[in-house]
């Protein structure tokens, strides 16, 4: 008589995956963010470019002065404000020093070179520290980049979004259509587009972020183009019931 395959508990046990689902999704968002941000600190840190982080600021203001994020609150009776003062810098701010006081003060880099001599972690300064100031100089110049280009594309972000819903609402009169003709369903499609989906964002957003020379945040603009089209294909090709 055939025994009957042994079956793994864990991975039969609903139950079990639902509460193990939240662990998985950490672990995998933990792996991306650490491929992301250590990437892009090793190619930034190793093409160091002194004025790099200045052109980064200038291609960003300069675009925000006549383009997508220009600031349209107004000061009373005067003048609208700086673009410098505009939400992606805003959120580059904020990112920049989220990262500096988990690098900075959490570790802590800071208090260490600070230190005077009678001071606990002054031989930690003096050994390793002073010796290696040049590179904690362009470590804090990649994450300032980093943190500027992280905020171009939480702006973007919001923008494709926006452009989400024009591509779904398509999408979805055409799955229609296709359906009122009784033409021939592609799961395929459907799939690839799901998969494609993940990989240009992911891909599009290493590539900005560990680019080492100027780049203008419009070049986000291909990878969001390309997100719309997959998620206009996946409500085009959408096989369930709605």
């Amino acid at each position: 008589m055939a025994k009957k395959p042994q079956q793994d508990f864990m991975a039969e046990s609903l139950l079990l995956r639902f509460l193990t689902a939240p662990v998985r999704w950490l672990k995998i968002l933990g792996w991306a963010v650490l491929i992301l941000f250590g990437s892009s600190i090793l190619l930034q840190s190793y093409f160091h470019q002194n004025d790099l982080l200045e052109q980064e600021l200038t291609a960003t203001t300069r675009m925000g002065s006549r383009s997508l994020w220009q600031q349209w609150t107004q000061k009373d009776g005067g003048s609208a404000e700086s673009s410098e003062t505009g939400f992606n810098l805003t959120a580059s701010r904020a990112t920049y020093q989220a990262l500096s006081t988990v690098l900075y003060d959490w570790i802590p880099i800071n208090y260490l070179l600070s230190a005077e001599a009678d001071d606990f972690g002054y031989t930690v300064k003096e050994r390793f520290l002073e010796p290696n100031r040049r590179h904690l100089e362009r470590f804090d110049q990649a994450l300032r980049i980093i943190s500027l280009r992280l905020g171009n594309a939480v702006f973007f972000a919001l923008f494709a979004l926006y452009l989400a819903i024009p591509a779904l609402t398509d999408g979805f009169v055409q799955r229609r259509i296709r359906q009122e003709n009784a033409s021939r369903e592609s799961a395929g499609i459907y799939h690839r587009a799901k998969y494609w989906r993940t990989g240009i964002l992911s891909a599009g957003l290493l590539a900005y972020l560990s680019w080492p020379t100027a780049t203008s945040p419009l070049w986000l603009m291909l990878p969001v183009g390309a997100l719309e089209a997959m998620i206009y294909l996946q409500a085009k090709f959408l096989k369930k019931y709605l």
